[in-house]
This record gives C-alpha cells, structure tokens and sequence, in this order.
C-alpha cells in the first residue's frame, strides 16, 4: 500500500470507531452520548428574531 493511502486508512478506521456502537458506552454511538451531556435546543424552541432593514432608491440623475 502506498504512503499516501495511509491517511485515508486511519480516516476511515477512526470514522468507524466513532459511529459503531460499543458495550462500553451502552451501545450508544459517541454522538448520542454527547446529546446526553450537552442540551441543543432546536430552531424551533429559539426565541424569534427581527431584522429591520431600510431599502432606499437612489437615481443617477439626482446625484
């Protein structure tokens, strides 16, 4: 296998490692257990936000 394959091994093995569940973390996937430490609200839970904009016209004869 050439050198430059390598990289692209060690990738995906640990690609794998962190998306097979395990007996360890109670065959939960690390990033189910991260949700589980960590509160994500979603989009809709966020409080809505207003933007004001002003849209002005300007034309090339008056200035």
């Amino acid at each position: 296998m050439s050198s430059t394959s390598w990289g692209d091994v060690v990738l995906y093995a640990v690609y794998l490692m962190n998306w097979v569940p395990t007996g360890v973390m109670k065959f939960k996937t690390p990033l189910e257990k991260f949700y589980t430490y960590v509160n994500i609200p979603s989009y809709l839970t966020l409080a809505p936000r207003f933007y004001v904009t002003m849209n002005a016209t300007f034309s090339k004869s008056e200035m």
